[in-house]
């Protein structure tokens, strides 16, 4: 599908529309199919072969959506496309033991990652104990775990998702992957990365980050630091459009310097290793 010679491998994407309130309500959608079909059209389009997609929405696995949502792609044998990343409610300690059963049955339907998003779950560091059981829960199950670390707010030293990756990353030996790179706060999420070998950073929603930073020269100094194969393309899409963010995304790094081998670490073969694809 690709011109580069591995699968491209789309680290951070969303099926539905880019509206939060609708995303969260998914689950419930009738039209699901729909939504799957729209997404694969556009990562066709865009040459990429599997998606990481985030289910921002806890009712997934509550219920049985996530039955027929795994039943659908098994049939439609769209499962070597789609890599699901569920988010799960752990935040009150008397469900704890029912959400890891549910983080359980997830995996053994075939989900693979953790998404854990700040802003949406509305964690606070009250809260931390209770990620360490999630993001343990996910060591035993051979799961990674994205974390929601995105800032663009230059005044305000403060970045939850960051704070939140400095925790995990010491309590279990989990893949942890830093999703919008840090935004604004791209060098912190670098420090963590050099401190913490477990850690990746996704580069998706990175360049609306253009009008207030030299995004090659930070590409470039955070690639010196930790090497390329700690960096993974990831577009957000449908928020930033998986076509035209590609093609940005390739011209960046050709301009940082990267060879097509190193490129293509970063569009592919990086993900693999994650995700536990040897060859």
């Amino acid at each position: 599908m690709s011109k580069i010679d591995t699968p491209v491998i789309d680290f951070h994407m969303h099926p539905g529309p880019p509206w939060l309130p609708t995303e969260r309500r998914l689950h419930k959608a009738v039209n699901m199919k729909e939504h799957l079909e729209q997404l694969l059209l556009d990562m066709d389009r865009a040459g990429i072969d599997r998606a990481v997609t985030m289910l921002l929405d806890e009712g997934w696995f509550q219920g049985n959506a996530g039955k027929r949502l795994i039943a659908l792609c098994k049939k439609e044998l769209w499962d070597e496309r789609f890599i699901f990343c569920g988010m799960f409610d752990i935040f009150r300690p008397y469900e704890a033991n029912d959400v890891l059963m549910n983080v359980e049955n997830a995996a053994g339907m075939g989900v693979r990652g953790i998404k854990i998003h700040p802003v949406l779950q509305r964690i606070t560091k009250a809260d931390f104990p209770n990620l360490q059981l999630l993001v343990r829960k996910a060591e035993e199950l051979g799961m990674f775990v994205v974390v929601h670390a995105y800032s663009e707010t230059i005044e305000e030293y403060d970045n939850m998702g960051l704070e939140i990756v400095a925790y995990i990353a010491a309590k279990a030996n989990v893949p942890i992957i830093i999703a919008h790179a840090g935004g604004i706060d791209f060098s912190r999420a670098v420090i963590l990365a050099q401190r913490f070998s477990n850690i990746m950073i996704d580069l998706s929603y990175f360049y609306k980050l253009e009008n207030m930073l030299d995004l090659n020269m930070t590409l470039r100094w955070g690639i010196s630091i930790l090497g390329v194969g700690r960096f993974l393309f990831g577009s957000d899409h449908p928020s930033c459009q998986a076509a035209q963010y590609k093609e940005r995304m390739l011209e960046s790094l050709k301009e940082v310097g990267l060879n097509e081998p190193e490129i293509a670490m970063i569009m592919g073969k990086n993900a693999l290793r994650v995700l536990g694809v040897t060859k």
